[in-house]
């Protein structure tokens, strides 16, 4: 079997190569980012000078033939899909199945019209257009409420307004903007492994820390091993799939209502992240479930649920943590860690970046420390 993993964001790009050698992939890897030769597992490695070349790469190097193409990152999905290649070449090199996908690619709009009209659970939302029509829209569906600017990642372009006042504060720069109803609740997060809208694997967590907000990413996660009581979960990510033309690995956002105890779907990002393969350190490894898919078992994602368990794990992504988490391996984060650069931890360039960090730090306070340290006069 042969993968073609192409993409910007080393961070992103970093677990795929190993997880889909796992599953018995080779895996030719194509990027503008010279950090992704550090990773393991990578069979042959295509360098490209800028971004602007990564579609035309891509596209040349697909017509070899691919079992499984993944984009790992929001640019380079937004770069295909906008690209001047025609749909059916856009489909082959994106994670979806018809036309219809590419809209909701990139677009918290997209997402939230798509969800609406095929019947997922989704919070009531406002599409709005021009500044002038954004106090009355939220005025409509309710405070408190967010606002999401269409194209943003990462947190970024999310707030969260409870008063007119608020709102009139945001600095939306470009329109049109969502503005979703706020749903009071836990918030729960799936990396999931769609194959013709049906999910192969999934995990559950939930996100316990996200810096710089808790819109961010996200340092701490609470996992639960998936069983036959989540069975309504995995009812609705197929539902989830099928809406979305779902062909690839997918960050799944939902919040479990405190008020009516359902499931609202709110994001769905149609790449991995850096969380994709954690549930094997507490589960089955999810290479294993992808392995089985493309060797004839398209039923993987519900083997081995059948039994109830209470086991829940907290994990770390360590290159998000600060100095002293690291220091004192909080959460046991060295581990994964290592799993994600694939080299010995002293030597990563994360961890030389907060050592750095940490040692300007300590230097501004040096002048105090020589005050303290030399003999009283007089």
């Amino acid at each position: 079997m042969k993968a073609l993993v192409y993409g910007v964001d080393a961070n992103l790009i970093a677990a795929i190569p190993p997880l889909l050698s796992r599953a018995g992939f080779t895996v030719d890897v194509i990027s503008s980012n010279e950090r992704v030769q550090r990773i393991n597992a990578i069979d042959h490695f295509i360098k490209v000078d800028s971004i602007d070349e990564l579609v035309s790469k891509v596209r040349h190097h697909a017509q070899q033939g691919f079992d499984l193409i993944v984009a790992c990152d929001d640019l380079s999905l937004r770069l295909v899909r906008d690209s001047a290649l025609s749909v059916e070449e856009k489909i082959t090199l994106l994670p979806v199945t018809n036309p219809a996908g590419l809209r909701h690619l990139c677009s918290k709009i997209g997402l939230a019209v798509c969800l609406q009209e095929h019947g997922v659970p989704s919070p009531e939302f406002s599409v709005v257009t021009h500044a002038r029509d954004m106090q009355r829209a939220a005025e409509t569906l309710g405070f408190p409420l967010l606002v999401k600017i269409d194209f943003s990642s990462g947190g970024n372009g999310v707030f969260e307004v409870a008063t007119a006042q608020a709102l009139a504060a945001i600095p939306v720069e470009r329109y049109p903007v969502l503005l979703q109803e706020k749903i009071d609740g836990n918030n729960l997060e799936f990396s999931v492994f769609f194959q013709k809208g049906m999910p192969v694997f999934y995990d559950i967590a939930e996100p316990l820390c996200c810096r710089p907000n808790r819109f961010g990413p996200g340092v701490l996660r609470k996992y639960r091993m998936p069983t036959q009581s989540n069975r309504v979960i995995f009812e609705h990510l197929k539902s989830l799939g099928a809406a979305l033309g779902a062909d690839g690995f997918a960050n799944v956002c939902c919040i479990e209502s405190r008020i009516d105890g359902q499931y609202y779907f709110i994001e769905a990002d149609m790449r991995p992240t850096v969380w994709v393969e954690y549930s094997k350190y507490f589960d089955e490894d999810p290479a294993n479930k992808i392995s089985r898919y493309f060797h004839g078992d398209e039923r993987s994602a519900t083997n081995g649920y059948s039994v109830e368990t209470k086991t829940e794990v907290v994990l770390s992504y360590a290159p998000r943590l600060s100095f002293f988490e690291i220091l004192f391996n909080r959460y046991h984060c060295r581990a994964h860690y290592s799993n994600y650069l694939r080299r010995k931890y002293l030597f990563s360039s994360s961890s030389i970046k907060s050592t750095k960090f940490w040692l300007l730090d300590q230097i501004r306070h040096w002048p105090l420390v020589e005050r303290l340290r030399s003999p009283r006069r007089g």
